[in-house]
């Protein structure tokens, strides 16, 4: 009965230690006490937009604004396993809702250009965006500073993406098809972008929502 209240003893201390430490070192409240303008990681984020910015002609007059777009579908084939949800153990797609895009928008002002990408994926695999920068330089004047690659983090996009156990684990197994069909569509859609290019305008509005 002793060593029975002694080991719950041990157990109790040991979970009180733990929690001990987790509230004081994580907590339930902001782990910072004073705002974020000294600390390293934020004047490291400046210096690098700092030398960033020198590499471009942002001291020359601006020219007429431009805009151009372009989109490709990057709805996979049925039986694609979907990016997004561990517990679907890779199991492929079987049918498709809705269709879902890659999309490019280009801006200039007459002088410097760069593109924003938005994919309605879960992300955008580095061993995608690499090959896309690549063909898109060989296409266009565009380097790779110039593109920003961004995702919807949509949970139902095209999976096999990447090889390796992480990406299995959340996109399925690989498939080397996937990544060349993302790679084509990407490329194509930037480019579109690019070269359509035409004078335009920027615009806002706003609608009331009780």
């Amino acid at each position: 009965m002793k060593r029975k209240r002694r080991i719950i003893s041990i157990v109790v201390a040991i979970l009180v230690a733990v929690t001990g430490c987790f509230v004081t070192l994580v907590g339930p409240w902001p782990t910072y006490k004073s705002g974020f303008e000294n600390r390293p990681y934020y004047k490291e984020a400046l210096a690098v937009i700092g030398r960033h910015r020198q590499r471009f002609s942002h001291g020359s007059p601006i020219g007429q604004f431009e805009a151009g777009w372009g989109s490709r579908s990057i709805t996979p084939p049925i039986g694609t396993p979907l990016a997004g949800f561990g517990d679907r153990k890779g199991k492929p797609s079987t049918g498709v809702h809705d269709e879902i895009f890659v999309k490019a928008m280009a801006v200039s002002d007459g002088t410097d250009t760069a593109v924003i990408v938005g994919a309605d994926m879960l992300i955008v695999p580095e061993n995608v965006a690499e090959i896309v920068r690549v063909r898109v330089s060989k296409q266009t004047v565009l380097t790779t500073n110039e593109i920003l690659f961004n995702a919807s983090h949509n949970h139902s996009g095209p999976g096999a993406f990447a090889p390796g156990l992480a990406s299995r684990v959340f996109s399925g197994p690989y498939d080397p098809n996937i990544p060349d069909f993302l790679v084509r569509a990407f490329t194509e859609a930037i480019v579109e972008a690019y070269q359509s290019l035409e004078p335009a305008k920027v615009t806002h509005g706003g609608v009331e929502r009780p």
